[in-house]
C-alpha cells in the first residue's frame, strides 16, 4: 500500500467592498468629510435611530479627513470634561477597609462616541498594613483631613505623621468601534499639616 501525502492549505478571505470610490480614498487619500460640520451631519444621520453600528461607525471614520478626526477628538474631550464638571458621578463606592473612594462617570457624546472616567482616591499599604489599621482602627478612631474644600476625605495618622496615599484617573474614550484608555497615577502624603506630594 502507497500512501501519498498531498499537503494543502486553505486560506480565509474577509469579503471586502472595493469600489473605485474606496480604493481612492485607500490610496490616494481623498476623504469625503473636510470639516466638522460635515462630520457631525454624518453622525446625525447615522444615530437617527439612537443607534450608529459599528459598520456605520467604521464607515464614517475611514471617510474623515486626519485633520478634522483630530478636531473631533477634541471636541469629544472638552464635551467629556464639560459634563464631568457639570455633573454628579454616575457610580460613588467607598471601601472602609482600605480607605478607598472611587467616583464613575459615563458620558455619552453623541452618536459615535462615549467616554468613561474612574477616579480612585486610597491609601497606599501593603496586606499586613491593612491587617493592622484595621484592628488599629477599632482600637483608635480616625482623624480626616480634607484641602480646598474637596469632597474626598483622606486618613492621616492621629500623631500627626505622614500618611502614603495615592489618586489615579482612568479615562476611556470610544470613538467608533475602538477605544484609547489613558491613566494617570499621582502619589502624596497626607498629614495634619496638609497634603503634600511625592
Amino acid at each position: 500500500m502507497i500512501v501519498i501525502f498531498v499537503p494543502t492549505s486553505s486560506f480565509a478571505f474577509e469579503e471586502q467592498d472595493y469600489t473605485e470610490e474606496k480604493y481612492n480614498n485607500q490610496f490616494n487619500n481623498e476623504y469625503e468629510i473636510t470639516s466638522m460640520e460635515e462630520l457631525k451631519q454624518e453622525i446625525e444621520t447615522a444615530n437617527e435611530n439612537d443607534d450608529v453600528s459599528k459598520a456605520e461607525a467604521k464607515e464614517i471614520l475611514s471617510e474623515v479627513e486626519p485633520e478634522v478626526m483630530k478636531e473631533y477628538i477634541e471636541f469629544v474631550d472638552e464635551t467629556v470634561s464639560t459634563e464631568v464638571n457639570n455633573s454628579e458621578p454616575d457610580k460613588v463606592m467607598y471601601d472602609s477597609v482600605c480607605d478607598k473612594s472611587t467616583e464613575i462617570y459615563y458620558i455619552d457624546v453623541d452618536g459615535l462616541s462615549k467616554a468613561e472616567l474612574t477616579i480612585t482616591d486610597q491609601e497606599e499599604q501593603t496586606p499586613i498594613q491593612k491587617q493592622v489599621s484595621i484592628i488599629k482602627e477599632t482600637v483608635c478612631p480616625s482623624v480626616y483631613a480634607a484641602t480646598n474644600g474637596e469632597r474626598k476625605w483622606k486618613y492621616y495618622n492621629k500623631d500627626g505623621s505622614k500618611k502614603a496615599r495615592y489618586f489615579t484617573a482612568k479615562y476611556k474614550r470610544y470613538v467608533g468601534a475602538g477605544y484609547g484608555v489613558f491613566c494617570t497615577e499621582n502619589h502624596y502624603y497626607v498629614s495634619s499639616s496638609g497634603i503634600q506630594e511625592r
